[in-house]
């Protein structure tokens, strides 16, 4: 057994990930928080909805961390965050999951476009590297592109 095989087999025997994904107890935001960019429009979602937990911000273009603990870098994070939220641009997507993969985040969830929904090749060897980079850190992935009106 290779050992990617052997990491795929270990994520897998991981607890189960759904109290992050359903009720997770801190969440982390990852993107642009000016008012008019993606990640503010999360951060403004997870209040209007009365989430009670722990939120996080990485601001990529230092607009504010909206009242919440912010942090210029990922590895600046605090470890065990259960959900983080991306809005950055694909190609920084894989390495931002290896990140947070050592910070202990359990899924993450991609709102970037930019992967097999070009339906280029650049396109989808950017969604395999995403996909193994997720099963070899162990987080779980929601997406990417996944934002409907």
């Amino acid at each position: 057994m290779s050992d990617r095989d052997e990491k795929k087999k270990m994520n897998y025997q991981k607890p189960p990930f759904w109290d992050a994904v359903f009720n997770p107890k801190s969440i982390s935001i990852i993107g642009k928080t000016d008012k008019f960019k993606g990640g503010a429009m999360f951060i403004n979602s997870l209040i209007n909805f009365g989430y009670k937990g722990k939120i996080s911000v990485v601001s990529t273009d230092n607009e504010g961390s909206h009242g919440f603990d912010s942090f210029d870098k990922i590895e600046g994070l605090p470890d065990g965050i259960d959900y983080a939220i991306l809005a950055i641009p694909a190609s920084k997507i894989p390495n931002a999951i290896r990140k947070l993969g050592e910070k202990g985040v359990r899924v993450a969830h991609i709102f970037s476009s930019g992967f097999g929904d070009l339906e280029t090749e650049e396109g989808r060897a950017l969604e395999e590297d995403l996909k193994m980079t997720g099963i070899e850190c162990g987080i779980r992935i929601i997406g990417p592109n996944c934002l409907e009106r």
